[in-house]
């Protein structure tokens, strides 16, 4: 009929694609089982170690510890055995150079005693005309001949040397050294001290009474050009009878101070004496 030649044929491809797919996909439970098995069959099997010891006996805690202490005090005794040696390396070294400081010290001791023994001797010469008439020509030339013989312009000290008793005590040596030795050289510290102060009181009082003789006579005519008091003596300034007394009281004090110094120089020598022999015998040192 031609009403039917209008209508479209139907269309039965949504149908028909519809059933093809569904027998093509694989339901999603189905291929997680699958996963899982092939997981776990490839798994591998971790065992977990064994925590549990077997308890030692007290003899192997005994000996472990026996080990440590051994070891512990091995390192300590050999820490201890360098240091000895190293502290008496430096004790040698010490006392080696202090034994050379106090032998050339002596030379210089000994030779400023000797000195200043003359000067004293002159000055007591020197002060026992005090009472004379300077206006005498002779008398005037007598004071300066015997100022000349007393040579306060040219005194004589010996300072001590202390290059290596200060780098003992500045490095603290003395821990290192003997005690015996280190009771020695502190009583050395002691009298070198006591050599200064009095090396300072001679040095003043010799200034001062050598520079009054200024006040007494014309100074630069004392002198000729060779540096020696000159033939032809400049008179004294008499006219001031107190101030030429007051020299040689001046003067005669110098000669109390110049004693007091030699004495100090004389303990100070018996005592570089006593610890040179003492260091040398300690310490087998060669002269």
């Amino acid at each position: 009929m031609a009403g039917n030649t209008d209508k479209e044929p139907i269309n039965n491809s949504a149908n028909t694609q519809s059933e093809n797919s569904s027998e093509e996909i694989i339901p999603t439970k189905d291929t997680d089982i699958i996963n899982q098995n092939t997981e776990s069959e490839n798994m591998e099997v971790h065992h977990h170690p064994d925590l549990h010891h077997k308890s030692k006996k007290w003899k192997e805690y005994f000996i472990e510890f026996l080990m440590i202490f051994l070891a512990v005090s091995l390192g300590y005794l050999a820490e201890n055995f360098r240091e000895h040696l190293l502290n008496n390396e430096k004790e040698l070294k010490y006392v080696e150079n202090l034994n050379r400081d106090l032998k050339e010290e002596k030379k210089g001791i000994t030779a400023v005693i000797i000195e200043n023994n003359k000067t004293a001797i002159a000055i007591d010469t020197f002060v026992s005309i005090r009472k004379l008439d300077f206006s005498i020509k002779e008398n005037n030339a007598l004071f300066f001949k015997l100022f000349g013989d007393a040579k306060l312009w040219s005194l004589w000290v010996q300072s001590p040397n202390e290059i290596t008793l200060n780098q003992i005590k500045a490095t603290g040596g003395l821990n290192v050294i003997r005690p015996k030795i280190a009771e020695l050289i502190a009583g050395l510290d002691i009298s070198n001290q006591n050599i200064k102060r009095s090396e300072a009181l001679f040095s003043s009082h010799s200034e001062e009474a050598f520079r009054m003789i200024y006040e007494l006579v014309d100074y630069p005519a004392l002198w000729d050009k060779t540096g020696n008091l000159n033939k032809n003596l400049p008179p004294l300034m008499i006219d001031d009878k107190k101030k030429l007394m007051k020299y040689f009281n001046l003067t005669l004090d110098l000669k109390y101070t110049i004693e007091g110094y030699i004495n100090n120089l004389n303990e100070h020598l018996l005592l570089i004496n006593s610890l040179t022999k003492t260091l040398e015998k300690e310490y087998k040192i060669k002269e």
